[in-house]
This record gives C-alpha cells, structure tokens and sequence, in this order.
C-alpha cells in the first residue's frame, strides 16, 4: 500500500485542503482532505482556523467540491477534529482520520511542509 498526493494543498482560514491518493493492490483511490493541523510548515494546530467557509483548490473538479462543501456542512467543523490528522468524506459519511500511523503521519507532514 502506498500513499500520495496529487494536487498543491490550499491554505485559508487556517484549513487546508488537499488531494490524497492511496494505492492498493493495483487499484487507487483519491480523497479530498482537510485539516486544521498545519501551520508554519509543521503538524501543528492552526490556531487561526475559522468556522469560514473552506477554501475550493484552482484545481478542484465536480466531486472534489462536492466533498468539500460535504465536510464543509459540519455545523461545528473546529471541533470536529481534536488530534492530528484530517477530515475526509469517506463514501457519503464525513470522517475524522487520525495521523497516528507511520503512513498518514508521513503524508500529513508532507502535505504540511508545503504550507508556509
């Protein structure tokens, strides 16, 4: 199993968001994420996150909106995610994913690292 990202993540309001890809068994999948755990480069909590719309990628399509908006309608997003990880919707369901393991650990960071 592998684990990429295959769009520049965007900053605003203290979320990001971003593209993530995961490959198993000769099949792949991509999802949209969100976080509040980036700021200044780091895996940390943004303290400026907002309850503000999140922000839509130049590169987002049809389905990647979709899911924005989906996660988006969390009526106290903030707080939907108290430890290091993102926010995905995961087949019609708005999920929280933790960053507890070596590979969604690594891909936050990356992700991250990007992030001024």
């Amino acid at each position: 199993m592998s684990v990429f990202t295959t769009a520049e993540p965007v900053s605003q309001s203290g979320w990001t968001v971003f593209k993530y890809g995961i490959e198993k068994d000769g099949s792949s999948r991509e999802n949209i994420g969100v976080t509040p755990y980036c700021s200044h480069g780091k895996i940390s909590r943004n303290e400026s996150v907002t309850t503000l719309e999140l922000p839509i990628p130049g590169w987002a399509e049809a389905e990647d909106i979709r899911q924005i908006r989906k996660i988006s309608s969390i009526s106290d997003l903030t707080n939907f995610i108290t430890e290091p990880g993102w926010i995905v919707d995961l087949g019609g369901k708005v999920t929280a994913i933790q960053a507890n393991s070596p590979g969604s650990r690594s891909l936050l960071s990356a992700v991250c690292g990007i992030i001024p």
